[in-house]
């Protein structure tokens, strides 16, 4: 209907994905780092805004997004999903015996 397309990516964003691809607009989550080098590379590919997917957003240039103009947003999470999610990773077997070995 609008016209756009959606590109879906497993990796994280890097300088090679953006000079190969125009985005007007991407959702990252926290394993993309975006510094203020790849915020430049993002804006002059034509990048207007930025959605965030991840509990905190200190993987991102927060201040070079204002300089930019590039518009920034989350997704709301709510507290027994963060909860849930803290807990799934307490009670894996495999954090267990990785924190057992570290400690």
């Amino acid at each position: 209907k609008y016209g756009g397309e959606i590109k879906l990516l497993k990796e994280p964003l890097t300088k090679e994905i953006i000079y190969n691809t125009i985005f007007e607009a991407i959702s990252i989550v926290e394993n993309s780092i975006l510094n203020h080098e790849l915020l430049i590379l993002l804006k002059r590919n034509g990048v207007k805004f930025i959605n965030i997917h991840s509990i905190g957003y200190d993987h991102i240039n927060i201040k070079a997004t204002k300089v930019l103009g590039i518009g920034i947003s989350n997704n709301p999470y709510s507290v027994s999903l963060v909860k849930n999610y803290l807990f799934a990773h307490i009670y894996n077997p495999f954090t267990f015996i990785f924190f057992m070995f570290i400690f």
